[in-house]
């Protein structure tokens, strides 16, 4: 068995209430070597202004799953759902959901246009789950049943304007620790009315493969599900015409309208470019691939990360008219068994024909001129999510870290960006 996090949610590994555990905060010597780097390559040049990670911040060695802005609020999902009104002050107590108090796990979250929604499920004085379903809101403090006669609700993905619900069955799907077993299946629906789950078929998904990602490109549904390497079970990339939900399915990419997509079989992350509608692609081998021409063509980018796994992406900005791919690096077979590597992240130009990371645009994997040594650094990055604000001018830059062993590597990071600043980026700090 092989626990997997992803940027859109932690496979394998529900979040679960616990209280935050103490640790020192890091030592003067790393400080010293953080004041001390001198890179002036790529976006991230300034990227060494950062605190060392807090001992009472609200997130400190906690994983956090996915963090959305909604109206005017900020939406964090961990164990529980944390809001805040400026993306950088977190409200000490959890969001209240419909009649959960605050003594509840939140698993997934999303949003469209008109709601967010939540999976979650109430904790009573015993610790034993009840009530998990799917929620919704409108205004950020009255919630909505929509769906509670689910028991299988694993996660929950937006794309075009519409919300997917994976469901978990088999051995492993349990509430408090689900695992994966190749018996275990996954399933997909979407809300296709208020209170209505439909059916959305995915052609030959093999048992013991989970789905880990649903996007919208080229008029297109794309799903992922990952591999279950360790019994054999491969994962893969599915394409549904949008015309065709609620009535088709998924089938696997690679012949008929989908023909120029290649055999990905371990992919563990996907995104739509917002500026350009360009998708992205990233397995457990550490490669990335773009996805063009209406979906018929790729280019699958130079493995200069093989030792690591793609785990997430985010589009940001370098100035108000460009844009660079920042690609979250993750676990991996080769990862698990070495400690103190170098995780992070790896900065991809969208204009590079090969999009390979070149000196100057990467962040971990040529040590003498392009590591960037924060915070961040040695650390598994699951999730990314750039939110601009309404202007365009600004925004902020959120990662989530996990611990894979490490002490104080988990949490939740932030590096807010100013266009009419110098340097544009404010530098991590430690939510």
């Amino acid at each position: 068995m092989r626990s997997i996090t992803i940027g859109t949610r932690m496979a394998r590994l529900r979040p679960r209430k616990s209280a935050l555990a103490a640790a020192a905060v890091l030592s003067a010597a790393l400080l010293l070597s953080l004041a001390s780097c001198q890179n002036n390559y790529g976006i991230y040049a300034s990227i060494q202004q950062e605190e060392p990670g807090s001992t009472t911040g609200p997130f400190y060695e906690t994983s956090v799953g996915k963090v959305i802005k909604f109206g005017s609020v900020y939406y964090a999902q961990r164990s529980t759902l944390d809001s805040s009104a400026d993306g950088v002050n977190w409200n000490p107590s959890p969001v209240k959901i419909a009649g959960f108090d605050t003594n509840y796990a939140c698993l997934s979250m999303a949003s469209n246009a008109t709601a967010l929604y939540v999976i979650a499920y109430g904790i009573d004085s015993s610790n034993n789950p009840y009530g998990l379903g799917l929620y919704s809101t409108t205004d950020g403090s009255t919630w909505t049943p929509v769906i509670t006669n689910d028991s299988a609700m694993e996660s929950i993905f937006e794309a075009n304007g519409n919300i997917f619900i994976v469901d978990h069955t088999g051995p492993g799907a349990t509430q408090a620790s689900p695992t994966t077993t190749l018996n275990d299946a996954w399933s997909l629906h979407y809300l296709s009315g208020p209170q209505t789950l439909t059916a959305v078929p995915v052609t030959n998904l093999p048992n013991g493969s989970p789905i880990v990602g649903v996007a919208y490109a080229y008029s297109y549904y794309w799903l992922i599900a990952a591999a279950d390497q360790s019994g054999g079970v491969y994962g893969g990339v599915y394409a549904m015409a949008s015309a065709s939900l609620g009535s088709g399915s998924f089938t696997a990419a690679g012949s008929g309208s989908t023909a120029g997509i290649p055999s990905i079989i371990d992919p563990l992350a996907i995104m739509t470019a917002a500026s350009t509608g360009v998708l992205y692609i990233g397995d457990y081998s550490g490669n990335v691939y773009r996805i063009t021409t209406s979906g018929t063509a790729f280019t699958a980018i130079s493995s200069a990360v093989s030792s690591y796994s793609i785990a997430c992406f985010a589009e940001v900005p370098t100035s108000l008219s460009s844009n660079v791919i920042l690609a979250g690096l993750g676990m991996s077979s080769w990862s698990l068994g070495n400690a103190g590597i170098d995780y992070g992240y790896v900065q991809l130009d969208p204009s590079s024909s090969t999009l390979a990371p070149t000196s100057g645009d990467s962040s971990v994997t040529v040590p003498n001129n392009t590591n960037y040594d924060t915070t961040i650094y040695g650390k598994p990055v699951n999730y990314l999510s750039w939110i601009p604000d309404g202007s365009g001018t600004s925004g902020k830059l959120y990662a989530g870290t996990a611990s894979a062993g490490i002490s104080a590597a988990s949490g939740l990071w932030l590096d807010p960006w100013n266009n009419s600043s110098n340097p544009a980026w404010s530098g991590w700090s430690p939510e």
